[in-house]
This record gives structure tokens, sequence and C-alpha cells, in this order.
């Protein structure tokens, strides 16, 4: 007998525990929402909801999530439409527990504010509770050519608890006449109507779910009356209305207009070049320019041709010979002893070239990390030396620019606070900085003289194309496919255009100085008496008599300046007649005899041209380094 009542007393234990588990389950027991809707079509909304907390998932309170922003759907006929935001007003009232008013606070959410309540410092104490929300709200109605018409959320869809009961109640002003309603009940989108709808009244019409709402399951009501209730919105107030919901977009092209603004004011200001003079041809080098320094600060920028200029210009003055290999595809340049009145970057060129003491040196077929260090010595020489005295980089009116455009970014992208859309900004602005990189370097190689140099420095033209499609892939698909709202593109469209303008102005701020613009002029009358044919040249200017010497004296500065086949043409028919013998005074030069000069000098340059950039490129680098609608819900959960 002692031992049944023991065992009774054991599943009596166990039944009260398994019991008090089961019904200490957090959930919601009951969700009630009342919405009073005013003449001048704002919604006082009550929204009463009790809860059982057991500190699992509701510690110090409830959040509740009401969306503030949704997004209205392109139309079907065109995939290609732009869907837009419609930004509703939402202004907390009262929040109360248990009849006492309790603390909280919001926190602005993607789409929308979150309510935290309850005291951050504080449980709440376990049990039965029950919380009262009272806001209010506008921009909820639809008004309609036959009626006026509310589609609205009464119970949010994203709730982390079942709901046992859920009710919604809609109040218009007593001189409404309801003529529709229906209710919907579900996950986001669903169709399902289990809820009953008692109307006693003309004006007010309730709902009440007739079975449990699973996890983020909710309740929407649609109620449908007569026109004239409800006053419509002025187009005062239809105009504000329509500056909030495109306010990014407003913001993005005001921000636009002021990078654009900016970027072209500083290249008004610093950026333009000084007015050129009158170009004269001139039958002598600018005084104390070396042909590199001539390459340098005609294009402003060091290009191939200058080391070759740079090397011929030595084999001139006598400090080395150079000889083409068998295949054409390299050099073997010889130094044969010292040269006097050498510019300073031929100077360094040369150390750099015969450093230990070498007497010989192999240019092309393959990487040589002399060669490289040569010319990359050459370029520091010339830009420390020409540089700052010919040309000003506004570098500092650029930065400026840049931290305009950083900010403003920033600002927006806090603003809409959606991660998405950050990531998309950034890439938008990559984008543009790459394609504008892209599109120097396919002009600069559009310039070259070898064709297989024009084709693989094209490539990275292209290369942008590719990266969008292969990284905006993930970014368009969180949108949908084809459709944006006019919102969400707005800061990205601002990163592009921002990033693609100030690439395009880093470039355009730069300017030639003063004393910079003089030189340019002299080295532009020294060109097209190089290029310009014979004939053109006028008798009171008595150019220079034609001679071997004169063309070997110049040829460097022809190659430098890219006039190589029209210096040779004038020399052709003179060369040609010279003797063997006379033939041998290019004595610097072992791997042509002469015939046509213009082949030479062009083969000479395109050929030292490849040898360098062979020898001056790691393999590793040789390629390119570019690489029915739905409202949209809310919900809650504890905190």
């Amino acid at each position: 007998m002692k031992r049944i009542t023991f065992v009774r007393y054991i599943i009596l234990l166990f039944l009260l525990l398994g019991g008090s588990s089961a019904f200490s389950q957090e959930r919601i027991l009951n969700y009630d929402t009342r919405i009073l809707v005013t003449e001048d079509g704002e919604l006082l909304v009550t929204e009463t909801i009790t809860v059982i907390v057991e500190h699992a998932a509701i510690r110090r309170g409830i959040y509740r999530d009401f969306p503030t922003t949704y997004v209205i759907p392109a139309t079907a006929s065109n995939a290609l439409s732009f869907s837009k935001k419609h930004h509703v007003g939402f202004e907390v009232i009262s929040v109360m527990r248990d009849g006492e008013n309790e603390p909280y606070h919001t926190k602005k959410q993607q789409n929308g504010i979150r309510i935290y309540i309850g005291d951050k410092n504080k449980y709440v104490p376990k049990g039965q509770h029950t919380y009262e929300i009272f806001y209010r709200t506008n921009r909820q109605i639809q008004f309609l050519a036959q009626q006026d018409e509310l589609y609205f959320n009464a119970i949010g869809h994203g709730f982390t608890f079942p709901i046992d009961k859920a009710s919604a109640t809609i109040s218009l002003p007593s001189n409404a006449i309801i003529k529709d309603y229906t209710v919907y009940t579900g996950k986001m989108g669903s169709t399902s109507r289990y809820a009953n709808a008692v109307q006693k009244l003309p004006f007010e019409v309730s709902f009440n779910s007739s079975k449990m709402l699973n996890i983020r399951e909710g309740m929407s009501i649609v109620v449908a009356w007569n026109k004239g209730v409800i006053n419509a919105p002025s187009a005062s107030q239809q105009s504000s209305w329509l500056i909030q919901d495109f306010r990014m977009t407003i913001f993005a092209g005001v921000s636009t207009l002021i990078i654009l603004g900016y970027l072209l004011l500083a290249w008004f200001a610093v950026g333009r070049d000084p007015k050129s003079g009158t170009i004269i041809p001139l039958f002598s080098p600018p005084k104390g320019l070396s042909p590199a320094a001539c390459q340098f600060i005609k294009d402003r920028r060091v290009k191939p041709s200058a080391f070759s200029a740079a090397l011929i210009n030595l084999a001139v003055k006598g400090y080395l010979t150079i000889e083409p290999t068998s295949n054409n595809t390299s050099y073997i340049v010889t130094r044969m002893g010292s040269a006097t009145e050498l510019f300073p970057s031929e100077q360094v060129l040369a150390t750099e070239l015969f450093k230990n003491n070498r007497q010989q040196r192999s240019i092309g077929g393959k990487y040589s990390s002399t060669v490289s260090n040569a010319q990359i010595k050459l370029k520091k020489t010339l830009i420390r030396e020409y540089a700052k005295q010919n040309f000003s980089n506004n570098r500092l009116w650029f930065f400026v620019g840049a931290a305009l455009a950083i900010v403003l970014g920033i600002f927006m992208a806090i603003q809409d606070q959606r991660v998405e859309l950050i990531f998309l900004s950034v890439f938008a602005g990559i984008f543009g900085s790459v394609f504008i990189t892209a599109v120097r370097r396919s002009i600069r190689a559009a310039n070259s003289s070898s064709p297989a140099r024009k084709f693989f420095n094209l490539i990275p033209t292209l290369l942008p194309a590719v990266f969008i499609f292969i990284a905006g892939g993930p970014f368009i698909s969180m949108f949908g496919q084809f459709s944006f709202d006019i919102e969400s593109i707005a800061v990205p469209a601002y990163c592009l255009i921002s990033g693609l303008s100030l690439m395009l102005f880093y470039w355009l701020l730069e300017a030639p100085t003063i004393a910079g613009r003089v030189t340019l002029d002299s080295i532009e009358g020294f060109k097209s008496y190089l290029a310009i044919a014979e004939k053109d040249l006028l008798n009171a200017q008595h150019p220079p008599e034609k001679t071997p010497e004169l063309f070997e004296r110049y040829l460097p500065y022809a190659i430098a300046l890219g006039v190589e086949n029209e210096w040779g043409e004038k020399f052709t028919e003179i060369l040609m007649a010279e003797t063997p013998s006379s033939r041998n005074s290019l004595h610097w030069y072992k791997g042509h005899s002469y015939g046509h000069a213009s082949s030479l000098s062009s083969n000479l340059a395109n050929g030292l041209d490849s040898a360098i950039a062979s020898s001056s490129t790691p393999p590793s680098s040789s390629g390119s380094g570019f690489s029915g609608g739905s409202s949209g819900g809310g919900g809650g959960g504890g905190w």
C-alpha cells in the first residue's frame, strides 16, 4: 500500500512538472489591435498584447517592428520598370505594461522602426503580462475613384512567438458606411482567411482569428468605405510626401551636382592648361632638355620611348654601341668609353646599365632586373628634374573633392541603412574608378606603334564589364530580377558617377605651369621642324643643312617625340647618295646598312621599345592586373 502511494506521488509530481513546462512556454495569449481612422486620414492604433514571460526569449520585455517603408512593385507589363518607395509616418504616443507606463526606446531598422519595450537594466517578472502600445500613423489610406480603402497589417507577420488568439477592429467616423471588407491570415503573402468578421455598426467591423497563428504568421485586413468621409490630402501635402518618398533620390541628385560643380570649379580655377603661344618651327631642341625630357614634358608621363631615346642619345655621344641579335628580338649594348655633357637622366641610365664595371648588356627577350631598375630610376630622375617646374597636379583640389564625395556617400548610406545598398554603392564607386583607369590606359595604348601591345593593352577596357557582370550578380539578385526602386539605385548611381568624375578629374586637374607652357611651345616648335616636309618650310627660315651628322644628332629627339618616320624621310635621299665608306658615319649602330632612313628610324624605335618592355616587365605581371501585393508585415519578439 505504501509502495503504491509512493508511486502515485512520483506520477503526480511528473505530471505537475510536465504540465508546468507546457504551460510556461513563452507565447502570446491574446493579440488585439484597435484602429481608429480620423477624418484627416490618420490612424490611431492601440495594440494590446498579452504574453507569458519565462525569461527564455523575453527577459527585459518585448519588441515590436513597425514597417515605415513599403515598396510599390513595378508594373507587370514592363519588366524593366522601376518600383517606388512609399514612406508612412509613425509616432509612438504611449507604452504601458499591466496598466502602468513602461519605459521604451526606438531604433531605426532597414525598412522601419523597432520599439524596445522595457527597462534594459531590469528583467520583467515571470508570468503573464499585458502590454499596450498606442501610436499614430498616416499615409495608409488609398483614395480610389469609387471608394477609399485601408489595407493594413493589423498583426505583423514577423513575430517569433505563436499567437493563441488574434483580433482586430477598425472604427471609422460615424458618417462612414463600410462597403466591403476581407481578412488574410497566415504567413507573408498568404491568401488564407482563417478569421471571422463581425459588423455591428455601419462604420465599424471586427475580425477574430478562427485558429492559432503560428510563428511568423499574422493578420492583414482590407476595408473599403464611401468617399467623402476622410479628407483627401491637399496638393501641398502630396508634394511634401513626394519629396519624402524620393528624398534619397533628391539628395543623391543634389550631391552629384555638388561634386560635379566642385570639380568643374576646380578645373576652371587651376586645371585648365595655359593658352599656348604661336608655334613656329625651331631648328634646335629646347636648351637644357634631353630627348627623354622632351618626351616626359610633352606627354606628362614617362613612356618606353624615353628609355629608347636616352639609350640612342648615349650612343650618338659615343658612350655605347647598339647591335641587334640575329632574330631582332633583343639588342646588345656595349660600353665604348666615357662621354661628356650627359644629361642627368642619361647619366643615371648609363650608371645603372653598366654598374659593377659591366661592359656589355643584353636588352630584350627576357626579364632583366637591371633593365627594370634602370627604367625606374630614369623615370624618377625625369620626374625630379622636370615635373615640379613644368606641371602642377593640383592634388589638394582633388582630395578635397574626394573627401566631399565620401562624406556625402556615407551620410546617404547611413540614412538608408541597408547593408546590400552600402555594398552596391561601394561596388559602383570601384567600378567607376576601374573603368576610367582602363579607358585612360586604352587611349594610351591606341597610340602605341606595336599592334600586339595595342591588342593586349586594350583588354583592360573590357574588364570592368566582366567585373560588373560577375560581381554584380549577387547584388542584383538582392533586389529581384530587373526590378529596382528608384530610391535603391540613387546612392549607387551617385557613387558610380562620383567615381567616374573623380578619376576623370584626377587626370584633368593636372596642368602645365606658365614656365611649363613655354617649354611645351618650344618642344612643339622643334617637333614641327622634325616632322614637317622640307617643301613646307619657308626659305626665309634657313633650316640647317641636311647631313648624316644632323640626322643622327636629332634622331633621339624624333624618337622621343614620335616623329622618327618623318625625320627619316627627310634624309633618305641623302643617305642613299652617300658612298659606302661615308655610310659608316653612324658607327654606334651595327645592325643595318643604310637604305631607307625612315625604315631605320622606325624599326630601331619600335624594336628598342619592345625589347625594353620585355626586359622590364616581370613574367608574373605581364598580363592585366584588373581583374496580389504584400505590405511587408512587421513583427516582434523578446529581448
